[in-house]
């Protein structure tokens, strides 16, 4: 029993330290005379930057990035700007509209894609904390069966521009993060990925640039063209449910 107890204190102390709240940092401020707030945000650095266009965009996933990219294209002067995603967003976005659907339904996505110049994909599942051989379905499901059916709607839709939000994850692996990682690292693979997360999304990227120059129906309309983004050590802000809000409730 002594043996036991004697175990049990430090497991107990590392519990605690691990636990225990952190204290609160002060807030840093900007150097003297530097007004922080006069820097042109994201919206009215589109507006001026890139005008509109006038073509019809689809946002493809409506949660904090998404409604961002949705309210910058507003801001800019476009007309015909839609969301989509399985459930309504947290908020609305002022001279947009919204559907309801989901990746993995072939027909929803064709339908939202009719009478679409441009298309930005920024749904995924994010299960970095998964490895195990039976929680794979579900993250290739939506990121790379998903990524598959927007593909081909765009391409019989007529949709001319699709943008895809990737993330470094696809060549995060043990033998990458100990040197830089720049565009022509090396992409993870099932072996090395630590997680489903990296490995489907570097499928899902390796087919969209693969889709660049696809035939559109009509063949009036020319090609696709695709792109990837991929962020880097995640991305955070206003109303972030995944990241800014879960620090804030921890303290």
């Amino acid at each position: 029993m002594l043996l036991a107890a004697g175990r049990l204190l430090p497991l107990a102390a590392v519990c605690y330290w691990l636990l225990k709240p952190s204290p609160r940092q002060p807030a840093k401020q900007p150097p003297p005379g530097v007004d922080w707030r006069a820097r042109p945000g994201l919206h009215a650095t589109v507006k001026e930057k890139a005008p509109a266009t006038g073509k019809s965009y689809l946002v493809i996933g409506t949660g904090s990035v998404g409604l961002i990219i949705m309210e910058a294209l507003v801001e800019r002067g476009e007309k015909k700007v839609k969301g989509l995603d399985v459930v309504a967003p947290r908020r609305g976005v002022e001279g947009a509209t919204f559907a309801v659907g989901n990746v993995t339904d072939y027909s929803s996505i064709k339908a939202a894609c009719e009478g679409v110049d441009v298309v930005y994909l920024t749904v995924a599942l994010i299960r970095y904390y998964e490895r195990l051989q039976y929680q794979y379905a579900a993250s290739h499901a939506v990121n790379v069966t998903g990524t598959g059916n927007v593909l081909r709607a765009c391409a019989e839709c007529g949709v001319q521009v699709l943008v895809q939000t990737s993330t470094s994850n696809v060549c995060v692996a043990a033998a990458l993060v100990s040197t830089s990682m720049d565009e022509s690292s090396e992409l993870v693979g099932p072996q090395n990925s630590p997680n489903h997360y990296g490995w489907t999304k570097a499928q899902a990227e390796t087919m969209v640039l693969a889709a660049n120059g696809t035939p559109l129906e009509p063949a009036a309309r020319g090609s696709l063209q695709t792109v990837a983004v991929r962020p880097c050590s995640g991305i955070f802000g206003l109303q972030d449910n995944f990241m800014t809000e879960k620090w804030l409730e921890l303290g």
